[in-house]
């Protein structure tokens, strides 16, 4: 997905946050920092936002890797 310039005010909005950099001032790794944290976008023609996203599956306790079985205790 990109998204002209013209339409990132809107994008953030519709969305809730601010197309972000992705990378720090001292090249921390970014899987090992706190999106809130990075600083926003430098104006440029257009953009490349990437959505990061994670389900959680909580009622699965423990997997057993060799028979698929779960345990939920």
């Amino acid at each position: 997905m990109k998204v002209p310039h013209s339409e990132r005010e809107k994008f953030e909005k519709e969305h809730g946050w601010a197309i972000k950099k992705m990378e720090t001032e001292d090249q921390t790794v970014v899987q090992d920092c706190v999106p809130e944290n990075f600083d926003p976008a430098p104006i440029q023609d257009e953009y490349a936002p990437v959505i990061f996203a994670q389900e959680t599956v909580s009622h699965i306790v423990s997997v057993d890797m060799m028979s698929g079985e779960v345990s939920n205790v």
